[in-house]
């Protein structure tokens, strides 16, 4: 019996979705670029890090005001905490 939270989706819809390309695109960036954020939250957003805070709900609040709710993914850089692995798309 699946999870009423598993997403049942072929996977090649789930690497399609908004949130997946904004991984993906986190995941191809150039080290040096992202090494500037050493320590800081980054919001990803149409493929580049669009605003960055130490404080992970400052920077969502803000992100969120500016953009809407819409796909983001928000990772802390130079951690492993809340790092997603587009090879985790199941």
């Amino acid at each position: 019996m699946s999870s009423p939270f598993e997403d049942t989706r072929p996977r090649e819809a789930l690497e399609k979705a908004p949130f997946w390309k904004e991984v993906a695109a986190f995941n191809q960036m150039p080290q040096p670029e992202i090494d500037r954020y050493f320590g800081q939250y980054v919001a990803v957003y149409e493929g580049r890090i669009v605003d960055s805070d130490f404080d992970e709900a400052e920077l969502a609040l803000r992100f969120y005001r500016t953009w809407g709710y819409v796909s983001v993914y928000i990772h802390q850089v130079g951690t492993e905490e809340g790092l997603v692995d587009t090879d985790d798309v199941s």
